[in-house]
């Protein structure tokens, strides 16, 4: 389930991460660009700004000065002025100095602004010569970068939305998985305890056999969450068991001890059943004994190099032969495991 939804994920996310990383490195830049033109119009709007003010600050500083003068020429031609007269020189010279003051200090930011533009690698008087050029390009950069900062928009919302839907296809795969496999593991035993049915009948009446294997199918159930083995081939396994003619309890430890040897050989429940059966068969093994041929089967696995399913699938067939030489099931393992491997075995003559 995780690798599967790791490969939808990869399949729906990421359509639009290219294009949203070169679309913002465009925006990027046309942020740049757009604040270089600002600039540059701001530092022509400043000059020109400080231009009018500094012709203003003059023309005021001026205008003091010829009124001083002409005051001065009003006081020389009385003998005694007056105080009016006085007060009014005296006002107009302070005017005319302030004024002064003024001009040149808005002189001396237009001198600074001029050499702060030309360090920078610009010429002023270009700038204010270029000026309706650079707004015509800020606009033009502006409208740019507005409308790629509106596709930038629509991208992240589309992938978000991918993201969202994939979160969604991946919830309804696994809630479809986690619906899905039980229903399979349930329609497979099922089937399984159909193929039992059509084997195996405990009472000539049809109403208490029904009950009877619906027991057993219980107990399988049951049995499937203490051996690692599923409830379908634990059916399988009874099926062999039922072929035997066991009785429903005979039935149940049959298929316990034969579910054991599945998973400690690593067989399926089909050929585990079908390999023990048959040695029953020929042997004559009860449910009971059953686990004493598993124990002689792994204790000769567990100790050499033997694979037990090769030894069942050969003790199958020498089983009939060995049984009319007077062997029993154990010894005929023992055998089987030396006449396999061609060579004398002390595990292997413990059981001959």
């Amino acid at each position: 389930m995780s690798t599967l939804s790791i490969k939808i994920g990869a399949v729906l996310d990421g359509s639009f991460n290219a294009a949203i990383k070169g679309s913002s490195g465009q925006l990027s830049s046309l942020g740049e660009n757009i604040r270089r033109l600002d600039s540059s119009l701001k530092s022509v709007s400043k000059f020109k700004q400080l231009g009018s003010d500094i012709l203003a600050s003059k023309k005021s500083w001026k205008g003091f000065e010829d009124q001083v003068k002409s005051l001065a020429k009003q006081i020389k031609a009385v003998e005694k002025p007056s105080k009016t007269l006085k007060a009014e020189f005296d006002k107009a010279k302070a005017s005319a100095t302030k004024a002064k003051v003024s001009y040149l200090k808005k002189r001396d930011s237009l001198h600074s602004l001029n050499e702060e533009v030309r360090k920078s690698g610009t010429n002023i008087k270009s700038l204010v010569r270029d000026q309706n050029k650079l707004g015509s390009s800020l606009e033009m950069l502006r409208s740019k970068y507005s409308k790629l900062g509106s596709v930038i928009s629509q991208q992240q919302s589309i992938s978000a939305k991918k993201a969202h839907y994939r979160s969604q296809v991946i919830g309804m795969i696994g809630s479809l998985l986690s619906v899905a496999v039980p229903i399979k593991i349930a329609v497979d035993f099922e089937s399984a305890m159909a193929n039992f049915k059509a084997v195996v009948r405990f009472s000539l009446d049809k109403e208490t056999n029904n009950k009877m294997i619906m027991e057993l199918g219980q107990e399988l159930k049951k049995l499937s969450r203490e051996i690692p083995i599923s409830a379908s081939e634990l059916a399988e396994i009874a099926t062999s068991g039922g072929r035997l003619k066991f009785s429903k309890d005979e039935i149940t430890q049959f298929t316990k001890a034969v579910a054991k040897m599945a998973v400690n050989f690593g067989m399926t429940g089909e050929e585990i059943g079908s390999a023990t059966a048959t040695l029953s068969n020929i042997y004559g093994i009860m449910p009971e004994k059953i686990e004493d041929l598993g124990d002689t089967l792994n204790h000769l696995a567990s100790n050499t190099t033997v694979d037990a399913k090769d030894m069942m699938s050969a003790m199958t067939v020498a089983g009939g032969a060995a049984k009319q030489f007077g062997l029993d099931v154990h010894q005929t393992a023992g055998l089987t495991f030396t006449h396999k491997y061609k060579k004398a075995s002390k595990i292997a003559n413990s059981y001959i």
